[in-house]
């Protein structure tokens, strides 16, 4: 693993992860970089790529992700993804509107999210 610190306005993470898989191999690679333009509005795009070797035959699937983060008010942020699986050849947008409410003095916990919008070119669901 080698990553950069993330509270600076660039960060960047890169992950190789060897591991065995129902009874074959499997290789993890994961890249990160993430962008904070302003207090406000931040971006990250990342690309994964999982390559499986079983003794029935070897596949590997391909993520691009581009996701772009809006914080309204502390406590509330729009989020919007976007993502790519090569697997499946589908383009998938996804938008979620996320507010959390924290009183310490009354031990009062409240987190909200909503999915908005999604779809993709097949009917799949993208799960939060």
């Amino acid at each position: 693993m080698c990553f950069s610190d993330p509270s600076r306005r660039i960060y960047e993470r890169f992950t190789f992860s060897p591991q065995t898989f129902l009874g074959g191999t499997r290789n993890d690679i994961r890249a990160v970089v993430r962008v904070r333009a302003t207090h406000q509005f931040s971006a990250e795009l990342q690309y994964l790529r999982n390559d499986v070797d079983l003794p029935g035959g070897n596949f590997d699937v391909k993520l691009a992700i581009l996701g772009l983060d809006y914080a309204i008010s502390p406590n509330a942020t729009l989020r919007s993804l976007l993502q790519y699986n090569s697997t499946t050849d589908d383009l998938v947008p996804a938008y979620a509107l996320t507010t959390a409410i924290n009183r310490t003095a009354t031990s009062l916990s409240l987190t909200m999210s909503w999915s908005i919008w999604a779809w993709g070119t097949s009917s799949r669901t993208v799960d939060w």
